[in-house]
């Protein structure tokens, strides 16, 4: 570098000496010089452009020290984790060095230590978005390690800032006898952006005024729906713009759109939408509202096509009860009236095209615990495609407590901490039935032909989608068409080999660029990096738990067998607290329950019955809502419950009363002469008699 400099401002020195000297050979060496500096330029500038980058570290060498890090597309308002599987020593975690997380280009942040070995930098503004950062561990200032080993660099991209403004569409309405017009739509961001930001993306004017615009924020935090509403309706036609521009967030992105109000005594369609998915329908808009109690059969007509029809406000939605794929004819005949009785007036035939089902997969049904009849059998549902990629990650059945400390059941957080990648392959659904296009087809995935299943092992079955499996219709020329896997892609031995979890492999596996405005198109490879993997968690055990605990530190077990809904007898329960310590176990009686005693607080119980191995994590916000039910009542004082009664609930004077009390005393707390005092008052709330006598006495009244 100090050496090109050198050259450089010497050429300049001579070259600038020789014209003040000698301009006639100035003129002869001038092709030939202004080369040599255009050279040296450009190796200047590569040498300033790459000089600084650091070549990414492979992970795999590094898994005796670090277990997961922050990987990928991110979001600009993300911390970058860092989890290491040996805490550091207590002098370094209690002052971190300044310098141990460094980011170029250059973020200024906090770097802290949470749990014990996760070091977390967060920064003080959010990063830029669409930056790619290189991040450097400095792994030697936290713990002795070989010299290869002391810096541990990672790549990490920010979402690239951008939006779409969806559904834009009239809403007319009638509310106390009058009618009115809005217009609604939807604000989608391909990140989170301050909301103040989000509301300086669009305007909207009609005849030169500014409309305001109401926002909900609630429905996502990327997710933006508004309402215009101060919209003229007169009788003549009138006109709103609505602009966006993107500089707000940092985007480039830029447009109008005009919605056309229709005039106040004109009623027609407005427009049409083919709504795709697993039910897909036809909507239609008009510019009034329609009267919801007339008869519609026979007022939309498309060729041996039925149609559910339902109506609200302005809309009208057509589902067909039939498969309907391609370009078709819709007829809307004139018969149709709105909440006036005023018809529509002409016939309306219109031309719509209706798509193929997206390639998708689904996992068949909620639970976790799979019962095993046959083996362990995963069943799912896929459309449009000839195959899907299985990968199977093993959480070891000795780090489940790990696993359940930051998890549920159904949740993968910090995977690479407590399982390992097993299997990984390609099921071939024509294998198993023929393909049938544009429908959900059931198949089923036996683990047990592909693992050996270890009892007490939780497995996450991840499926996933690629361009080359799609059965979707896209032209020759798509995107999609020509994606191909990078050759840096591992296979499938080295994969496994590496016995590493690549979270975000989806976001590197192909070229080609992530495009988020085609995210939702199947003729894009952004479809099949957005929507790559559907994953479930899975563990074959045929115990069910039930627990229920009382404020007199006794936890009720129930086990149950998931295949016979029978009792589960001889079943060890083992409950233990948050730090993984025994607190108390036992066995389950022949009515599959165990009553335990517990002095702390429970997190997880194991039931184990021969090779059978079931879980159940048993904190306050697993436990099941009761907010639907009449649970109400008075608390049990001190593990005592009382109940008065009489023979009958009506007395005549002179009657004799025989009043009887029950207690349950299951942790006998009372000794058998325990006192039990008797008021009897008068309808005025007078003391009438007072009675005390022991627990097995008789009162005469």
């Amino acid at each position: 570098m100090i050496t090109i400099d050198l050259v450089y401002l010497y050429i300049m020195f001579q070259v600038i000496f020789l014209q003040i000297i000698n301009p006639s050979k100035f003129h002869l060496m001038s092709r030939s010089v202004s080369f040599i500096l255009v050279m040296i330029s450009c190796c200047l500038f590569v040498t300033c452009k790459t000089g600084n980058k650091k070549p990414v570290s492979d992970a795999v060498i590094f898994t005796e020290y670090i277990s997961a890090y922050t990987s990928g597309v991110i979001s600009i308002n993300d911390d970058i984790q860092i989890d290491l599987n040996l805490a550091p020593k207590e002098e370094i975690a209690e002052q971190l060095p300044s310098d141990l997380i460094l980011i170029d280009p250059s973020v200024s942040g906090k770097t802290s230590l949470a749990n014990g070995h996760t070091l977390i930098f967060h920064p003080d503004n959010p990063f830029q978005s669409g930056q790619s950062y290189n991040v450097t561990l400095n792994l030697g200032l936290l713990k002795a390690v070989p010299e290869k080993l002391k810096q541990f660099n990672f790549l990490i991209k920010t979402t690239v800032a951008d939006f779409s403004v969806e559904s834009v569409e009239i809403r007319s309405f009638r509310m106390n006898g009058e009618l009115n017009t809005e217009i609604t739509g939807t604000v989608t961001t391909s990140d989170v952006f301050p909301i103040e930001k989000i509301e300086q993306l669009i305007q909207a004017e009609q005849e030169g005024a500014v409309l305001p615009l109401q926002w909900d924020h609630t429905v996502s935090k990327t997710v933006h729906p508004f309402v215009i509403s101060d919209l003229k309706r007169e009788k003549e036609a009138g006109n709103v713009e609505i602009r966006w521009n993107g500089n707000p967030i940092g985007s480039d992105r830029k447009g109008t759109q005009d919605i056309v109000i229709p005039a106040i005594d004109k009623f027609m369609l407005l427009s049409t939408e083919v709504m795709p998915g697993s039910s897909p329908s036809i909507e239609l808009t008009f510019s009034d509202p329609l009267d919801p109690d007339q008869e519609t059969e026979g007022l939309f007509m498309m060729q041996d096509v039925d149609f559910e029809v339902s109506i609200e406000d302005n809309k009208v939605k057509l589902v067909p009860g039939q498969e309907v794929v391609g370009e078709r004819k819709l007829e809307i005949f004139s018969g149709l009236k709105n909440f006036a009785g005023d018809r529509l007036g002409i016939n309306e035939v219109i031309t719509l095209s209706l798509e193929p089902e997206k390639p998708a997969i689904r996992f068949i049904g909620k639970g976790n615990i799979v019962p095993s009849t046959d083996g362990l059998v995963i069943p799912f549902q896929a459309v449009n495609l000839s195959s899907v990629g299985v990968r199977i990650v093993k959480i070891f059945a000795n780090n489940y407590h790990q696993f359940f400390q930051v998890n549920n059941l159904d949740e993968d957080n910090s995977l690479k901490n407590v399982g390992r990648p097993v299997y990984r392959g390609v099921l071939p659904l024509s294998g198993i039935h023929a393909v049938v296009l544009n429908k959900w087809s059931s198949y089923s995935l036996k683990i047990n032909d592909l693992i050996k299943v270890e009892p007490g092992a939780i497995y996450q079955v991840q499926l996933s989608m690629r361009p080359e499996f799609s059965l979707y219709p896209c032209s020759e020329d798509a995107q999609v068409k020509s994606a191909k896997r990078k050759s840096v892609t591992k296979d499938d031995e080295q994969w496994l080999s590496d016995s590493y979890i690549d979270e975000d492999e989806r976001w590197n596996e192909y070229d080609g660029n992530y495009d988020w405005q085609n995210r939702e198109n199947p003729c894009y490879l952004s479809y099949f990096i957005e929507h790559r993997n559907t994953a479930k968690n899975v563990i074959a055990s045929n115990i069910g738990l039930l627990a229920k605990r009382g404020i007199d530190n006794q936890l009720l077990v129930v086990a149950t067998n998931l295949l016979s809904a029978q009792p589960q007898p001889s079943t060890n329960i083992s409950v233990y607290d948050y730090q993984s310590q025994l607190i108390t176990s036992g066995q389950v009686l022949s009515d599959g329950m165990a009553t335990l005693t517990i002095d702390r607080t429970p997190f997880l119980i194991v039931a184990k019955n021969g090779n059978d191995i079931g879980y159940l994590k048993i904190t306050d916000e697993a436990s099941l809502q009761l907010s639907r039910f009449d649970v109400g009542g008075n608390e049990v004082q001190k593990g005592l419950k009382g109940f008065l009664y009489g023979e009958r609930g009506v007395w005549r004077p002179g009657d004799s009363l025989f009043v009887s009390l029950i207690i349950e005393d299951k942790i006998q707390k009372l000794a058998p002469n325990h006192p039990v005092i008797f008021e009897l008052y008068s309808p005025t709330e007078q003391l009438e008699q007072k009675v005390v006598l022991p627990l097995n006495g008789n009162i005469p009244l």
